[in-house]
């Protein structure tokens, strides 16, 4: 008998394609003397502009206010302090770190909310994202973390927003769902918010960076190893990639 190869299996990766609906404006977020006090303050006289286009990676030590200045920015939260202006043409695309479902809600019921279709095309679009069929009802509350981000990415892509506030993206993917999202990033068209701590998404992703530290937000052009010699952040709070 004559020798046959083992086929190499490709695994499946999600298919994420990330695109603007309109353009938008040039100046998309701007905060003025912001400051946000929960039972004592976080963030204290920030002022930050973002314009269209640009790729924002936001920095700094564990608890020093990343995801508050980043739900500032998507307008989740409203500063207790100050002002914050978002162009009218800006769409906001804002991924959770800690994402927190309606109780009941199933990734289909999500999928179709977000843009009407019939339940065939849902369940594909779902497939595409590496849901298997006997999750797409189950509750989003199952669903591991890696799971609910990719889910997180599906709804975001099918809204087409023209700016993107993403919180530790990369926290709970696998690798190649990272490359995944960090080539759409790359080929995205809109505007970029990023917080992490994973060193080559931010070499890979962003052009200016904003370290937040006792309740100041400072702004550096340049990518992240550009600015790491100044000891922007908590080296413990910039790692790498396992």
């Amino acid at each position: 008998m004559d020798k046959v190869e083992r086929p190499v299996l490709e695994r499946r990766k999600m298919n994420l394609e990330l695109r603007g609906k309109v353009r938008g404006g040039k100046k998309v977020i701007d905060l003025r003397d912001v400051g946000m006090a929960f039972d004592a303050p976080v963030l204290i006289d920030i002022d930050l502009t973002v314009e269209r286009g640009e790729r924002l990676g936001i920095v700094g030590p564990n608890g020093a206010g990343k995801s508050v200045l980043a739900k500032l920015l998507a307008g989740v939260l409203s500063p207790t302090e100050g002002e914050r202006w978002a162009g009218p043409s800006i769409d906001i695309g804002y991924l959770a770190q800690n994402d927190e479902p309606q109780p009941g809600a199933t990734p289909l019921g999500l999928v179709r909310d977000t843009r009407p279709m019939y339940e065939g095309d849902a369940v594909k679009l779902l497939g595409r994202f590496l849901f298997r069929y006997e999750q797409v009802r189950e509750p989003v509350t199952a669903l591991s973390r890696g799971e609910r981000t990719r889910l997180q990415l599906l709804l975001i892509m099918l809204g087409e927003p023209n700016c993107l506030v993403l919180d530790e993206p990369t926290n709970h993917l696998d690798i190649d769902s990272i490359e995944v999202l960090e080539d759409a990033l790359e080929h995205y068209d809109g505007t970029v918010v990023a917080v992490s701590h994973d060193r080559y998404f931010l070499d890979r992703i962003v052009d200016r960076v904003v370290v937040v530290r006792d309740g100041e937000v400072r702004a550096y052009e340049g990518g992240w190893s550009v600015n790491a010699g100044v000891a922007l952040a908590d080296p413990a709070s910039v790692t790498g990639r396992s």
